[in-house]
């Protein structure tokens, strides 16, 4: 939930967008990313983080219009959630333990 909006994933890669208030779908989109999903996404400054089971990470744009900013291949299987602090986003893989910070 952010800002008005929740956020939904579902196995195919599926990300809707429904309005809190009166239940509407703001949108419904494929991600492009195969695989299921079993780490719950993430919503940081404005971008929602979610990682399939194969590693790969999309990130989107919350909002309105469906915007996926990038997608990255993690190289290991994820089931955890991410985690963040105030600079940075930790994904931990199969095998390791991978964090992206901003300066």
């Amino acid at each position: 939930l952010h800002d008005g909006r929740i956020y939904l994933l579902r196995d195919g890669c599926v990300l809707s967008s429904v309005d809190v208030a009166d239940g509407s779908v703001i949108y419904r989109k494929r991600l492009g990313a195969a695989g299921h999903y079993r780490a719950s996404p993430v919503i940081a400054n404005d971008h929602l983080y979610l990682v399939s089971q194969e590693g790969v990470v999309s990130i989107v744009k919350a909002g309105d219009d469906f915007e996926l900013v990038c997608q990255a291949d993690l190289k290991g299987q994820v089931s955890a959630t991410p985690a963040i602090d105030a600079s940075t986003i930790y994904f931990r893989t199969a095998t390791h333990l991978i964090a992206f910070r901003r300066d």
